[in-house]
C-alpha cells in the first residue's frame, strides 16, 4: 500500500504531517476509523469506538497554536478494555458482566495520555479477565467481544492484550496500550509482529485498571516500532500517589532521547543454553536472530545458564492476589452490577452458561478456593520464593555472573521469570516462519533497565527491519 501516505506511519511522521498542516487531527482519526470499519472483520480486535473521538480531534485542530507542541498531539491510541475511561465508553475486562459499566474516572495513564494530546480512539478486545478464567480458553476470546484473530493468518493471536496487538499490527491506530501480568504484552506483540514493552512494575501506574494481581500487573506500550514504544513510555511512566508501587518512578525517564546514543557503547547480551525443548524452526529462527544481533554491534555471551528457567513454577501468588484484587474491585461497583465478589461472579456465570461458559471457569473456581488474604502462609511463602528465585537467583545473579546488560530469548521464553521478578521486557519483530507466522525476540534485564533494553532492541530493529504488514494489506 505504498500509495497510502498514512499506512504504517510512526508517531514522528504523523506529528510532522500535523505540524506542517498537511493533515488535520480530524483527518488522521477518520483515517483509522475508516480502516477499522472496513477491515476489522479480519481481526475482530476492536470492542468499542470512542464516540467523542471526532469531536476531540476537532478540538485539537482548533487549538493547534496552543497544543501542537505536545508529544502525542493528535495521535490516535487504542486502550485495552481493562483500562478505565470516564467518557461514553465502557470498561469490562472483556466480560459481559461489565458490558454496561462506565468507569467513575480516567485511569492515571489515560489522564497522562490526554494531557499529552492523544486521542483515545477506542477499546481493544482482550482475553476475558486477563486470561485467568479458564485453562482451556483460547487467547483473545471474551464473552463481550468474541474471538480476536491474528491479521497474519490462522495463527495464535497471543493473550491477553490480544486486541491491542492485532489492531496495531493491522494499522487500526498508531499505537496501543496493553497490560501484562505474565506475558500478556509480550505474547501478542510477538504473535502480531510488533514491538511490546513490559515495564518494571511500578514504572507505570496501575490505578484505574481492572486488576489481576498486585505485584505483577503493569501497563505498557504496543507499537510498530521501538521509537514509538519509547515515546509512549516517556509519556505514561511516572509516579502516581494512588499507586504506591510507582515510588520507583519519582524521577522523569527519557527513553526516547537515549535511542540515538545506542551506538555509543557496546552492550553485552547473554544467549541462554538451557532453553528447554523448542521446536526446530523456532530454534533455527533464534540462531539467525542472534547472528543478526551480533552483526548489529552487540557483544554476545553464548551458553549462559539461568537458574529456574525450566522450573515448573506454580501460580499460588497469582491466585491469592487475584482473589484479593478482584474482590476489592467489585466492592467499588454500583449495585446495578449483578456481582459483588469473585464467588458471586462464578455463581452468575453458572446461571448464564450460554453467555459465559464456552470454555468453563476452572481458574476462577480454583482461585476462589483461597482465603483471599495476603497473610495466608502459602501466599507469603510463595511470594518470598518468587522474589528470591526469579529475581535474585535467576535474573540478577545471571546478569552479574556473566557481566551482562541483558539476556535475549526466543519469543516469550523467559517472560514468566521476569513477571515474577517484576522486571522489564522488550520484544521486537525478528522475522517470520515458513508458514508466514511472526517470530520475535525478547530482551530481559534487571529492575529499571528499560533504557538499556530499548537501546538494544533499537539497534536490532534498525539493522534488520524485519516487520512487514499483514498479508491482507500487502
Amino acid at each position: 500500500m505504498s500509495h497510502d501516505p498514512l499506512f504504517e506511519i510512526s508517531i514522528v511522521q504523523a506529528r510532522n504531517l500535523l505540524i506542517r498542516k498537511e493533515i488535520s487531527c480530524k483527518q488522521l482519526v477518520e483515517y483509522y476509523l475508516a480502516r477499522i470499519a472496513s477491515m476489522d472483520l479480519h481481526t475482530n480486535s476492536i470492542l468499542e469506538i470512542n464516540p467523542d473521538a471526532i469531536e476531540i480531534s476537532e478540538q485539537l485542530d482548533s487549538r493547534f497554536d496552543e497544543l501542537h507542541h505536545l508529544p502525542l498531539y493528535g495521535i490516535p491510541i487504542l486502550l485495552k478494555d481493562n483500562v478505565y475511561t470516564h467518557d461514553e465508553m465502557h470498561t469490562s475486562a472483556g466480560s459481559l458482566v461489565l458490558a454496561d459499566w462506565i468507569a467513575p474516572h480516567d485511569a492515571y495513564v489515560v489522564e497522562k495520555l490526554r494531557n499529552a494530546g492523544a486521542v483515545i480512539l477506542g477499546k481493544a478486545n482482550m482475553t476475558e479477565w486477563a486470561n485467568f478464567m479458564s485453562e482451556s480458553m483460547l487467547s483473545g476470546y471474551s464473552s463481550r467481544g468474541g474471538q480476536v484473530k491474528n491479521p497474519y493468518g490462522d495463527f495464535c493471536v497471543g493473550g491477553s492484550s490480544s486486541g491491542s496487538g492485532a489492531a496495531v499490527a493491522a494499522n487500526f491506530a498508531l499505537v496501543a496500550i496493553g497490560s501484562e501480568t505474565s506475558g500478556s504484552i509480550i505474547d501478542p506483540s510477538v504473535n502480531n509482529s510488533i514491538v511490546g514493552i513490559k515495564p518494571t512494575v511500578g514504572l507505570v501506574s496501575r490505578s484505574g485498571v481492572i486488576p489481576l494481581t498486585i505485584t505483577q500487573d503493569t501497563l505498557g506500550p504496543m507499537t510498530r516500532s521501538v521509537r514509538d514504544a519509547a515515546i509512549l513510555l516517556d509519556v505514561i511512566s511516572g509516579e502516581d500517589p494512588s499507586d504506591p508501587y510507582t515510588s520507583i518512578a519519582d524521577r522523569p525517564y527519557r527513553f526516547t532521547s537515549m535511542l540515538d546514543s545506542a551506538r555509543s557503547r557496546v552492550f553485552r547480551v547473554g544467549v541462554p543454553s538451557n532453553l528447554g525443548h523448542l521446536e526446530k524452526e523456532m530454534l533455527e529462527q533464534f540462531h539467525i536472530a542472534v547472528d543478526e544481533l551480533e552483526a548489529a554491534g552487540v557483544e554476545l555471551v553464548h551458553g549462559i545458564e539461568i537458574a529456574g528457567l525450566a522450573e515448573n513454577w506454580d501460580h499460588e501468588v497469582l491466585r491469592h492476589e487475584f482473589k484479593k484484587a478482584i474482590n476489592d474491585f467489585f466492592a467499588t461497583l454500583p449495585n446495578s452490577i449483578p456481582v459483588r465478589d469473585l464467588t458471586s461472579l462464578i455463581v452468575y456465570h453458572n446461571q448464564h452458561p450460554e453467555l459465559f461458559l464456552k470454555y468453563g471457569q476452572n481458574l476462577l473456581e480454583w482461585t476462589d478456593e483461597t482465603s483471599g488474604s495476603l497473610e495466608d502462609p502459602t501466599y507469603v511463602e510463595r511470594k518470598a520464593y518468587n522474589i528470591k528465585h526469579a529475581k535474585e537467583l535467576a535474573i540478577d545473579s545471571t546478569l552479574s555472573a556473566y557481566k551482562l546488560d541483558a539476556i535475549v530469548y526466543p519469543e516469550t521464553v523467559g517472560s514468566d521469570l521476569a513477571a515474577r521478578a517484576g522486571y522489564p521486557l522488550v520484544t521486537v519483530p525478528a522475522g517470520y516462519y515458513a508458514s508466514g507466522g511472526p517470530f520475535g525476540i525478547t530482551f530481559s534485564g534487571t529492575a529499571c533497565s528499560e533504557t538499556i533494553l530499548i537501546q538494544i532492541a533499537y539497534l536490532y530493529e534498525t539493522h534488520t527491519q524485519h516487520r512487514k504488514p499483514p498479508i491482507f494489506d500487502r
